[in-house]
């Protein structure tokens, strides 16, 4: 049996979602060396966890076109 797979977010929203995992990125680079640097508790570091998800969610989705 084969699948047919149809993407269903075209060229643009790709390339958002690519724009939006990469600020993402970014933000949570700056953040960790910050937070790093300046020795915060775990529970603060604990937060990062949600958008690290979201930038990789948003790169997942546009990788698998979905």
């Amino acid at each position: 049996m084969s699948k047919l797979c149809l993407p269903n977010i075209g060229p643009k929203g790709r390339r958002w979602r690519y724009c939006v995992a990469a600020m993402n990125g970014a933000m949570v680079a700056a953040t960790v060396a910050v937070s790093v640097s300046a020795n915060w508790e775990f529970w603060v570091n604990f937060t990062l966890f949600v958008p690290i998800w979201m930038g990789c969610l948003a790169f997942f989705q546009a990788r698998e076109k979905t």
